[in-house]
């Protein structure tokens, strides 16, 4: 069931939290200031220019908590960053 059939339900009331993994197991600090412009517990998520390396797959997860429920995970499927040279 989506926010958008739930009435009265906004993601302000869910914990949000994003994680990401490289494809080495690496983490991605994305609290960091340095690592995104948003935060890792914003519904929307902006990594800052530079941060993701070339030739790097990168697995990023979002989980949701709703207050009292189990929490839920979307993940997306492995990103990998290609360097494209003229």
């Amino acid at each position: 069931m989506s926010l958008a059939s739930v009435p009265g339900l906004s993601t302000a009331d869910f914990l949000l939290a994003w994680s990401c993994v490289d494809n080495s197991g690496a983490t991605l600090e994305l609290a960091d200031a340095l690592v995104t412009t948003t935060g890792a517990n914003q519904p929307n998520l902006v990594v800052r220019a530079n941060v993701l390396q070339a030739g790097n797959e990168y697995f990023f997860k979002l989980t949701a908590t709703y207050p009292g429920q189990n929490p839920g995970e979307s993940s997306l499927l492995p990103y990998e960053l290609a360097t494209f040279i003229p």
